[in-house]
């Protein structure tokens, strides 16, 4: 068995996309979030680590719930873990890593960042590790709480993040973290859709790397071009108009690649990775 099945990973992960902000009522109401956390001691893995899957394995799976009102994947996730900190001894390193199929809300943003402050506070070394497969209302400027400035203040708390881009990131992630049969590849439900949507969403994690080290403060107008655009050409305009480098140039596997290392060197200065 897997922690999510093939079902699940087509309808909530990478459902075959729209635009940001299009069609509402079509995309996912609810989220899955596995996650990871390990503890480790003099550079040695521990015995136990503080997630566990009930098919075995360290990964362990969070979904939102309607009790009085509605807890968000995240939200059960960090006071899971929060409940277990008296385990973790200060000369220890915890290292969360998570996967989301939305990305986290402005207030789940901000309780993830008070679990990292916690765990400094019983200095205690920890890494977060955050990627997610679609941005979580990024692209309505109406919409109450800032979700674009939520993923800010965790790259500003040390919290990196990512994005699912390419065939290769989920063959890897279905079959080393979902579980899914070895015989089962992403290639037939990667439709041309949702790889322009993953470049559009590489391109707002970029600018939030940047953006994050600028000290402005209103992300939900000033990156919302990006959030809004819906083709390759609009991303990379949205891109130029705001003065950021692209990500990635999508012109021959050469330029792809030179385009890809100059990428990790910026996001490695910025202590982004």
């Amino acid at each position: 068995m897997a922690l999510i099945n093939q079902q699940e990973l087509l309808s909530k992960f990478m459902f075959d996309t729209y635009p940001y902000g299009q069609n509402p009522r079509w995309w996912p109401h609810s989220t899955i979030l596995l996650c990871r956390c390990l503890v480790i001691s003099n550079g040695i893995q521990l015995q136990q680590s503080l997630t566990r899957s009930p098919l075995g394995g360290v990964w362990q799976r969070f979904d939102n719930v309607i009790e009085y009102k509605i807890r968000h994947a995240e939200e059960k996730m960090i006071e899971y873990l929060s409940s277990n900190l008296d385990k973790i001894l200060p000369t220890q390193v915890v290292h969360l890593r998570v996967f989301l199929s939305y990305s986290p809300c402005c207030n789940c943003a901000t309780n993830i960042s008070k679990f990292k402050t916690a765990l400094q506070i019983k200095n205690i070394e920890s890494t977060i590790e955050i990627i997610f497969s679609n941005f979580y209302k990024c692209s309505n400027i109406q919409e109450k709480n800032n979700q674009l400035g939520g993923l800010c203040q965790l790259v500003l708390c040390g919290i990196r993040l990512g994005v699912f881009y390419g065939v290769n990131d989920w063959n890897n992630s279905i079959h080393y973290v979902v579980g899914l049969p070895l015989d089962y590849t992403c290639i037939d439900a990667h439709s041309a859709g949702r790889q322009e949507r993953e470049y559009i969403d590489l391109c707002i994690i970029h600018c939030i790397a940047i953006y994050s080290k600028t000290g402005l403060t209103n992300p939900a107008v000033d990156l919302l071009p990006v959030a809004r655009a819906r083709t390759y050409a609009e991303a990379n305009t949205a891109m130029q108009d705001l003065k950021y480098p692209l990500p990635l140039v999508l012109v021959s596997p050469l330029s792809h690649l030179f385009s890809l290392l100059n990428l990790l060197r910026m996001y490695c200065r910025s202590g982004f990775f």
